[in-house]
């Protein structure tokens, strides 16, 4: 994709005569779509890649029909963590994070929030969220769910009242590739 880098490398790459084809991130469902098939084109298995793409979709398809017909009421609030190594970080608008949570027809809790910001204590609190998603290596990262709650503001929290947290695969939930559909729909049955 063109989040893909450093430049330099990319630089080095096509001075190499490695062929490079960039796929412009837009977080839709569309991306997982435009991977396949850029792949099945450059590996000149285009019908394999069109196979591919339509059963991609129909899951899609039966999943966003199960979002569409959740009752009417407040969508969950849910606040997205990485912590990979490092300082933990949440996700607001404009994040691969952000444009799953609409997929699925959740609210990002960190509304007004441009792309990835440290984790503080005052936000968290501020941010109200019913659950919290994180990705399974941070939940590793930060030494298993006690001491994932440990983290500031996350105690004072709804979710971490009712324990609510959901992990997973973190190339599966952020990267729009072909287990996209499943993570969906996996997302979105466990904050029904």
């Amino acid at each position: 994709t063109d989040e893909a880098g450093p430049p330099i490398v990319l630089h080095q790459l096509r001075q190499a005569g490695v062929p490079l084809r960039l796929i412009t991130v837009t977080h839709r469902f569309q991306d997982v779509l435009d991977k396949v098939h850029l792949v099945g084109e450059a590996t000149r298995r285009t019908q394999a890649a069109r196979n591919l793409a339509a059963d991609l979709d129909a899951r899609w398809q039966v999943t966003r029909q199960r979002v569409q017909a959740r009752p009417p009421g407040r969508p969950a609030r849910v606040l997205f963590i990485m912590a990979h190594g490092g300082a933990p970080m949440t996700a607001g608008q404009g994040t691969a994070a952000q444009a799953v949570l609409e997929l699925i027809g959740a609210r990002n809790a960190l509304e007004g929030v441009q792309g990835f910001r440290p984790l503080n204590a005052e936000s968290v609190v501020q941010a109200r969220p019913d659950w919290v998603l994180t990705t399974t290596d941070s939940l590793a990262a930060m030494g298993g769910v006690d001491r994932f709650w440990q983290q500031a503001g996350l105690a004072q929290t709804p979710a971490a009242r009712q324990q609510r947290l959901i992990d997973l695969d973190a190339m599966a939930l952020l990267g729009f590739g072909p287990r996209m559909p499943a993570t969906l729909d996996e997302l979105h049955r466990r904050l029904s």
